[in-house]
């Protein structure tokens, strides 16, 4: 053998070595019950996954951790159907079309069963998964026996519902944001009469995929009416999905389930099934026993519907992380990008810069109390989640900074009130270059906000205790900065003391926290901030019918961070039913947003960094559709797994951005145009993202850090077991002193809050003073 022959077929065995290392990974996914599971369906950019069961004539749906939420009963689905005689054979759910967002779950229900009204003998139910709301959508004949499975299929994309049939081809309805009925808007045949086996969406070309039982057609789905063109022919055809985030950087594609009895697994490449390749289908799994129906997930799957359970699929060439090393992963990176830019460039200790620049651009931003907000609260989660060795002296020096005690003598600039300067230069603590000098009491907000929580988790550190204590009290002629009639809070402070006039912003926005804030300290404005509190008072916006959004203009939404922000961090507003509502009906809106337009990515619209500079995007105004993903993950913050298998979904599809600092994560990206990464990015944009995802990792944080109740009111005393407990506001110059002779007060800084004692001690008193 000559060396050239040894070459060449020792390539060709690490080559097939390498082929037979990517396979397909088998795991169950649950059914209760005895089951034919003879329909499935998941969403494309969220994480809702449904079952339809023909055994037990019902639907379950659950999340990316396979808790069951909602399972759709028979006597439902009867109740809808009245004339329909289900039993345990084929007949009953038999296709499904879950929207992108997950919020609509469309059911195809058959049954031989005439009825006997003269209309169409099956229908089409329509479950919405966010309002748990069901009812009929339209009535279409399916198919007219029982005995047999009919290999149905459905399909959403951009506010229309493809409903496959047996015998009268693609019926098209209207499925907009606002339509709970559905409209026929056309009837498309495919070119052979056959029945519709498959529907699936290739959303980067616009192209439906329709298979009946032989064939597959492709048309581009925007046109009506839709024309087809044949893509190649596979035998006994049960169904299709397509997906373009499944598996490892070569399984992209078509998946076909096939076959009379035993299925198949076959897969066409993107290039062939776009008709940029030459029809070769190959099989990926040979044998997947007796199955029904596959559909492609947000989360790089493929769901497969048996005749006992159902099967999820992966593929062991993915080199990504999976869901839960992704979840980590991403809160780890918000946490890179806040250690970067804390004491960056040769700044000194507790400095922290407002922004990140993209790989390869050199900073540009000034320092910021905001951005030391964000750092200070994602430092705190981190300590608390991942138990990181450095964030309690990061915190430490953040406070010792901005409260002025740095050792090296620079203090960040403040008005006579206390108001905190925006854009610091780190080198004397005043204004940098050409950056607005502005006294802003936003950023005055948000430090102080971040000291009140810093000051209660780490009670025990003197030094930053003392500094948090210096900022939180640092502040003074409160009540001049937010105004009663008409209500109004002073964006600017002059640097004599006092508002500027001419800064005023009316409610609703994110200075609710500053409201409170001052609301603290100064009983006159409790008012005012019961009033901020009374979403009743202030202008609403409306998409989806019923769904208001609170704003600052009547039909004109908000970014989206202005919600979330007191959402996350306030614990008035976030105990609020009628707030809640609010943000609810914020990612409701957003959710329809994204089901009628058939985005790249689950898009919310939040502030941020844009082509042209920086944006307040919004449901209102959103140039260029970029997804926000922070303000995506931060809709996490009560729980919801939803919206982080939609960031997943983004990962999956590359949608990371390598920042200077080191951090490798989602910030924002256009829809149209992909390949657009921002020049920056801001903490206050970014960290909100890792405290939603903050809450999936550690249930309950959110409330035990950061949502804090930051009222004056009230003073608490609860019993513990055999002890007392005091509690008392973490803001608001309180203070606990002890005496044991009732002349003689001491304070007690040393005490933490709450503070538990044993109620038997003798001649040992306290107060809370201010």
């Amino acid at each position: 053998m000559n060396v050239r022959t040894s070459l060449f077929l020792g390539s060709l065995l690490i080559a097939c070595a390498q082929f037979a290392s990517a396979a397909p990974v088998q795991s169950s996914w649950p059914v209760v019950g005895f089951d034919d599971s003879a329909a499935v369906g998941a969403a494309r950019l969220s994480g809702i996954y449904a079952v339809g069961d023909s055994y037990e004539n019902n639907v379950e749906v659950r999340d990316i951790r396979q808790n069951l939420l909602r399972t759709i009963s028979t006597s439902e689905i009867q109740a809808l159907l009245p004339w329909m005689s289900l039993d345990g054979g084929p007949d009953g759910p038999s296709g499904l079309a879950v929207s992108d967002s997950g919020r609509q779950v469309f059911i195809l229900v058959h049954d031989d069963t005439v009825a006997g009204d003269g209309g169409a003998s099956d229908g089409v139910i329509l479950y919405d998964s966010y309002d748990n709301a069901l009812r009929l959508f339209a009535r279409v004949n399916l198919f007219d026996r029982g005995d047999i499975f009919p290999l149905l299929a459905a399909k959403h994309y951009k506010g229309k519902l493809y409903v496959g049939t047996a015998s009268d081809g693609i019926k098209v309805f209207s499925a907009g944001l606002n339509d709970l009925t559905g409209t026929l808007l056309a009837t498309a045949p495919l070119p052979d009469g056959s029945p519709v086996c498959g529907l699936a969406i290739d959303p980067d070309q616009n192209l439906i995929f329709a298979a009946s039982t032989n064939t597959i057609y492709r048309a581009i789905v925007t046109n009506s009416p839709l024309s087809f063109t044949a893509v190649g022919s596979i035998s006994d055809i049960r169904a299709i999905a397509f997906s373009l985030n499944y598996g490892g950087s070569a399984n992209a594609g078509l998946y076909v389930l096939a076959g009379a009895g035993t299925t198949s697994l076959q897969y066409v490449s993107v290039n062939q099934a776009r008709g940029l390749q030459a029809f070769s289908p190959t099989t990926y799994i040979a044998n997947l026993g007796v199955a029904f129906d596959v559909a492609a997930t947000a989360c790089g799957r493929l769901l497969v519907g048996a005749d006992e359970d159902a099967v999820l699929i992966s593929d062991n060439s993915d080199t990504l992380l999976s869901f839960d090393g992704w979840l980590t992963n991403e809160f780890d990176q918000v946490v890179v990008f806040c250690k970067s830019l804390l004491a960056a460039d040769g700044h000194g200790p507790g400095w922290v810069t407002d922004a990140d620049t993209q790989q390869g651009l050199p900073r540009f931003h000034p320092c910021t109390p905001d951005g030391a907000c964000w750092v200070t609260l994602a430092l705190m989660l981190a300590d608390e989640i991942r138990h990181d060795p450095d964030a309690q002296n990061l915190v430490r020096d953040i406070m010792v900074r901005h409260a002025g005690q740095a050792a090296d003598g620079i203090v960040p600039s403040k008005s006579a009130d206390g108001i905190f300067r925006h854009w610091i230069n780190p080198a004397n603590g005043g204004t940098l270059g050409t950056w607005d000098p502005e006294f802003a009491t936003l950023s005055t907000m948000k430090i102080d906000l971040a000291a009140a929580r810093a000051r209660k988790y780490y009670w025990t550190n003197t030094t930053l205790r003392t500094a948090a204590s210096i900022i939180i009290d640092g502040v003074s002629n409160r009540s001049a900065y937010v105004r009663s009639n008409p209500a109004a809070l002073y964006f600017k402070g002059l640097a004599g003391g006092g508002p500027d006039l001419t800064s005023t912003g009316a409610p609703f926005h994110e200075g609710i926290l500053f409201v409170e804030q001052l609301a603290t300290f100064d009983d006159n404005v409790n008012p005012r901030y019961a009033n901020w509190l009374n979403r009743s008072l202030w202008p609403v916006a409306q998409m989806v019918v019923g769904k208001t959004v609170t704003g600052n203009g009547n039909g004109q939404f908000q970014a989206a961070f202005v919600s979330l922000y007191p959402w996350l961090l306030q614990k008035d507003f976030r105990d609020s039913t009628s707030w809640s509502q609010s943000v609810d009906n914020l990612w409701y809106s957003h959710a329809a947003w994204n089901d009628a337009n058939g985005p790249r990515y689950f898009t919310v619209f939040s502030a941020g960094t844009t082509p042209t500079g920086y944006n307040a995007d919004s449901l209102s105004s959103h140039p260029n559709d970029i997804a926000t993903f922070p303000s995506l993950m931060a809709f996490c913050g009560k729980g919801n797994t939803l919206p982080a298998v939609a960031a997943y979904q983004a990962y999956r599809r590359g949608a990371r951005q390598t920042f200077l600092g080191g951090a490798s994560m989602l910030y924002r990206r256009s829809n149209p145009d992909p390949s657009w990464q921002p020049n920056s990015a801001g903490l206050p944009d970014v960290v909100l993202g890792g405290i939603g995802l903050a809450e999936l990792l550690q249930p309950g944080v959110v409330d035990k850090l950061l949502a804090l109740d930051m009222s004056g009111y009230p003073i608490q005393l609860t019993r513990q077991g055999s002890q007392l407990e005091l509690s008392w506001p973490l803001i608001g110059g309180w203070r606990v002193q002890e005496t044991t002779n009732f002349t003689t007060w001491v304070d007690s800084p040393a005490i933490p809050n709450p503070y538990r004692f044993d109620p038997d001690r003798p001649n040992v008193f306290y107060r809370i003073t201010r």
